[in-house]
C-alpha cells in the first residue's frame, strides 16, 4: 500500500498526526469517530508531542485515517523511541551503539 502522505522526519509521530489533522480540518472527536478509536486514546496518541512508545493498533488505525501506512507508523514510532534514548530490545541497543561508533569514526576523519 502506498502512503497518501509522507512523514515529516523532524516531527514526532504525534506531531505528524496533528499536522495531518490540521490539513484535513479534523478535530480529535472527528478523528476518533472515523478511526473507531476512543477519544481518550486518540488524544493520547495524536494530542501529545511524543506519541506512543510502541506502534499500537489504535495508532495504526488513526494513521490509516490520516493517510499513513502501518509501516510508516511503526518506523516513526521506532525512530521516536531511539531519539528519546528509549531502547527496548537488545538489537535496538546494538544498532544504536554501532551508529554512534560510526558517527564517532566519521567525525575523526
Amino acid at each position: 500500500m502506498t502512503p497518501k502522505r509522507e512523514m515529516m522526519p523532524v516531527l514526532s509521530l504525534g506531531q505528524n498526526f496533528r499536522l495531518a489533522m490540521t490539513d484535513r480540518g479534523l478535530t480529535f472527536k472527528d478523528l476518533s469517530r472515523m478511526a473507531r478509536v476512543s477519544y481518550n486514546a486518540t488524544y493520547r496518541i495524536a494530542g501529545k508531542k511524543q506519541g506512543p512508545i510502541y506502534p499500537t493498533q489504535q495508532a495504526v488505525k488513526i494513521g490509516a485515517v490520516l493517510g499513513f501506512t502501518r509501516k510508516q507508523v511503526e518506523e516513526k514510532t521506532r525512530q521516536d523511541r531511539l531519539n528519546k534514548n528509549r531502547v527496548y530490545s537488545k538489537s535496538e541497543a546494538f544498532y544504536r551503539a554501532v551508529s554512534e561508533l560510526l558517527e564517532l569514526f566519521e567525525s575523526t576523519k
